[in-house]
């Protein structure tokens, strides 16, 4: 009799657990706003590491309609922006 109750609980509790679940991580397709900083001194040879990266598929979107952005592209491919005036952010999927 025990154990036809302990299988009767365990049987709920996987079924509780997995109906919550599509079986996929819940965040998988969240979408991130990402905001882009001010760019400094313009005469920096060497790009700051705290401009934000800009990765495939990310979309910039301009807040103001004078927003510019500057994009600079690494020796490793990457590219850092940072925003000249107004403001700007990232869509990150």
């Amino acid at each position: 009799m025990k154990k036809i109750i302990l299988i009767a609980i365990l049987a709920l509790a996987v079924v509780n657990f997995t109906a919550c679940s599509e079986g996929d991580a819940h965040f998988k397709d969240a979408t991130q706003l990402i905001t882009i900083i001010g760019c400094k001194d313009a005469s920096v040879i060497v790009i700051p590491d705290d401009y934000t990266s800009m990765q495939s598929g990310d979309v910039l979107v301009k807040d103001t309609s004078l927003t510019v952005v500057s994009v600079y592209h690494t020796v490793t491919g990457n590219k850092k922006i940072c925003v000249e005036n107004g403001s700007a952010h990232l869509i990150r999927n």
